[in-house]
C-alpha cells in the first residue's frame, strides 16, 4: 500500500494549501522534508508525496463517500482521537468544508434542547416546572432580583422566548472553539488551519442526539417492557439509561478534552491545552447566561411593557 494516498483520487480535489508545514510519514509520523526517497526512512513505508499534504478528514470527500456517511466517519474520528487523525493538524484544511460540518452539527444540538423543551411543554405541569410563580402583592411590591424573575418567566412562558434563547445557545457552544487560536494567539500562519481544526475537534457534540434519543426511548418502551416482568424492566431499563447517559457524557465533555488536545497539538503545549479546561466552558457558561437568562428576561420585559397598553 502506498502511503499518502486519500480520496482526492476518487474525483475530489485536495484542500487549498495553507501554509508549508512539515510533511509527515501518514504510518509513523516521521518528518519527511529532510529526504527525496521514495520511502519513509523510519518505517519503509512507500509515499506518494503528491497526496500527503491533503487532508484525511471523511468529511472533506463527502461528495465521494455521501454526506451520512462522511459525517458519521468523521464524528467518530474525532471522538476516539484515532492515529491518523492526530496528523492532520500538519495538512491542509478547507475552512469552508468545516463551516459545512460545523453548521450540522449546531442543528443537532439545537434539536436536542429545543426537543427536550417540547417534553417539558408536553408534560402535565408544562412550563409550570420553569417560570416563576409571582402573586399581584409581589407584583407590586418586588426588588430588583424579583423583577427580573417576573421578567424572565412572561418571557418563557408567554412569549416563548426560551426556544430561541436555546437555538442561539447551540449555535455559539458549537463554534465557540474556534475562538480558542484567537484568544490564544496562535500563529498567523496556522490560524486557518486551526479554526477549521477546532470546529471539526467540537464534533462529539453530535453525539447528544443519539443519547437522548436513547434515553428519552424508555418512555416508548415502558408499556412493552412491563409485560416481561420486572427483572427485564429492570435490567433493559438501566441498559438503555445507562447508553443514553454515556452518549449525553460524553457529547458533553469530550469536545473540551479534544479541543484541548487540539490545542496542545498547534502550540506543541500541553499547558496550552489545558488551558481550553476551563476557557472553553466559560465561553460555554457566559453564552447560557446571555441566551437563556437575560435574552428571556428582555424579551419578557418588552411583552410586560406592550401587555400594559392594552
Amino acid at each position: 500500500m502506498i502511503c499518502g494516498t486519500s480520496m482526492t483520487e476518487q474525483g475530489m480535489p485536495p484542500p487549498v494549501m495553507l501554509d508549508e508545514d512539515a510533511l509527515l510519514c501518514p504510518r509513523c509520523g516521521y518528518d519527511l522534508r529532510g529526504t527525496e526517497s521514495a520511502r519513509c526512512s523510519e518505517c519503509g513505508c512507500e509515499i506518494d508525496r503528491a497526496n500527503l499534504s491533503a487532508s484525511a478528514i471523511p468529511w472533506v470527500y463527502r461528495g465521494s463517500i455521501g454526506r451520512v456517511k462522511a459525517f458519521v466517519k468523521t464524528v467518530w474520528l474525532f471522538t476516539m482521537d484515532r492515529g491518523p487523525v492526530r496528523r492532520e493538524v500538519m495538512r491542509n484544511q478547507s475552512a469552508a468544508d468545516a463551516r459545512v460540518f460545523w453548521r450540522i452539527v449546531a442543528a443537532a444540538v439545537a434539536v436536542v434542547l429545543v426537543g427536550v423543551f417540547g417534553v417539558i411543554l408536553l408534560s402535565p405541569d408544562g412550563l409550570k416546572s420553569l417560570v416563576f410563580e409571582v402573586g399581584p402583592t409581589s407584583q407590586q411590591h418586588a426588588g430588583l432580583d424579583e423583577e427580573l424573575r417576573i421578567a424572565w418567566s412572561a418571557g418563557v412562558g408567554r412569549a416563548m422566548a426560551l426556544p430561541l434563547g436555546l437555538i442561539v445557545w447551540a449555535v455559539w457552544a458549537t463554534s465557540a472553539p474556534r475562538l480558542i487560536p484567537r484568544i490564544l494567539r496562535i500563529d498567523e500562519a496556522q490560524r486557518a488551519r486551526a479554526e477549521a481544526l477546532m470546529l471539526y475537534a467540537a464534533a462529539p457534540m453530535a453525539l447528544l442526539l443519539p443519547g437522548v434519543v436513547v434515553y428519552g426511548s424508555l418512555l416508548w418502551l415502558e408499556p412493552p417492557l412491563d409485560r416481561m416482568g420486572w427483572f427485564a424492566v429492570g435490567l433493559a431499563g438501566t441498559l438503555i439509561a445507562a447508553c443514553g447517559m454515556v452518549l449525553c457524557a460524553a457529547g458533553i465533555l469530550l469536545p473540551v478534552v479534544r479541543v484541548g488536545q487540539w490545542v496542545a497539538r498547534l502550540r506543541r503545549s500541553a499547558l496550552a491545552g489545558w488551558s481550553v479546561v476551563l476557557l472553553l466552558p466559560g465561553l460555554w457558561l457566559v453564552a447560557a447566561v446571555v441566551a437563556v437568562g437575560i435574552f428571556p428576561a428582555c424579551v419578557g420585559f418588552l411583552w410586560i411593557v406592550i401587555d400594559s397598553f392594552r
